[in-house]
This record gives C-alpha cells, structure tokens and sequence, in this order.
C-alpha cells in the first residue's frame, strides 16, 4: 500500500510539474488599444447623429395621437440639436486641454443623452411600441461611458450604475406594457 501512494505521489508531481500553460495564439502583431469614455462618448456622437433624424421619421409615420407623437418628437429635436452639440464640445474640450476639464460637462451630456433616449422609449412603450435596437444601444453606450465618469462628477456616486437602472427601466416597461409592437430598425441614411 505505501508502495502505491509513492508511485500516486510521483505520478501527481509529475503531471503538475509537465503542466504548463500554453503560450498564447499567434497574432497579427496590432495591439488593440482599450476604449476610453472619450472614445465611446464620440462613437455615441457618431451614431446618434443620424440614428436621432431616423427615429424622429420612424415615430412621424407611427399611428400615434399628436399628444403621445409631439413630445417624443420634441425630445428628439432636443436632443439632436442641444445635446450632441454639448457632448462634442465637452470632449473636444478634454481632448486639447489634456483631460484637464471637459469630464463633468461630458457627463452631464451623457446623462441627458441617455435621460433623454428613456423618455421616448417610455413614451413609445406607453403607446404600445418597442424601441429600435439601435436605441437601446445607446443607452447602453452613454450609460457605460457617464458610469466611467460617475466617481469624478457625483458627490456621492457610491455604487450607482447608470447603465443599470437604464436597463432596469427598460426591462421594466416591456414587461409590464405587455407585447410591444416593433417598429422598422434603423438604417443610417434611410429618410422616411
């Protein structure tokens, strides 16, 4: 019996001494550089500068009442006009001062983005139609990059999520309004 454990013994060193990871696959050599909040603020720029006019023909063709179809449509204009301006000058501001200032003006332009982007899908769920994907997306995107920003710009950020209770608004209203009929997704360049 003791003849045994000795050769378990050697046999369990063994093959955790021969173990070792294997090395990582070949790459291309390109590294790939982290997303910063600055990158994803612009990409959410970028993409809500024509997803915004798209949505807001999506909505005017909607069978809506003029009461529920005006204020998302107000929202919309807001956003695009006000809020994309805001959002790009907050980065570009901490882009040439070396991210010396522009984090807490960037963030609030996140926050109204995203505040904004709630509002219509709560309007639209509230009529009885889902949100494009597209709009979803970036709540999620000015979300992650505001909760980045979060610890700098709040007193008392604490553990708040933007993105979570974005989601959790979300997953709150397609649950309790039922079966939501879908509107066209989206495509850059489309006019209604």
């Amino acid at each position: 019996m003791k003849q045994f454990r000795a050769l378990m013994f050697v046999v369990m060193v063994s093959l955790c001494v021969g173990c070792h990871p294997q090395p990582p696959p070949p790459t291309d050599g390109a590294a790939v550089a982290p997303s910063t909040w600055a990158d994803t603020a612009e990409r959410v720029a970028d993409v809500a500068s024509w997803a915004l006019p798209a949505l807001r023909g999506a909505v005017s063709v909607l069978p809506l009442p003029e009461p529920v179809r005006a204020p998302i449509v107000l929202v919309l204009d807001e956003l695009r006009v006000t809020g994309l301006g805001a959002l790009r000058s907050a980065v570009a501001v901490y882009r040439e001062r070396g991210g010396g200032s522009g984090r807490c003006e960037a963030y609030a332009a996140l926050g109204a983005l995203r505040a904004g982007l709630l509002t219509v899908c709560d309007r639209l769920s509230t009529a009885g139609y889902a949100w494009p994907s597209i709009v979803g997306g970036l709540i999620d995107a000015a979300a992650g990059a505001g909760d980045q920003l979060a610890g700098a710009c709040e007193v008392d950020a604490g553990l708040r999520s933007l993105g979570g209770e974005a989601n959790a608004a979300l997953s709150r209203w397609t649950i309790a309004r039922g079966p939501l009929r879908a509107m066209p997704e989206l495509v850059r360049g489309e006019s209604w």
